[in-house]
């Protein structure tokens, strides 16, 4: 892992999304590290394929009412 979270170093600036959460783009995928702010102790890296996926199910949940997700 310490291989990927290198690289997602090297990537572009990273955005804090909260709760520890923060995503860089690297010029393809996106990086979601958890990380103090300082050091990123888990990584997933998320190809376009994937994050369209994700947002197909975030846009599910928000259309069918998100079960409080939005609240």
């Amino acid at each position: 892992m310490d291989r990927h979270i290198m690289a997602k170093d090297r990537a572009g600036q990273k955005c804090y999304l909260g709760d520890g959460v923060y995503v860089v783009h690297d010029g393809l995928g996106v990086w979601l590290t958890a990380e103090d702010g300082m050091v990123a102790t888990e990584a997933i890296y998320m190809e376009p394929s994937v994050v369209k996926k994700l947002n197909e199910f975030i846009q599910s949940l928000a259309r069918d009412g998100g079960g409080g997700f939005f609240q």
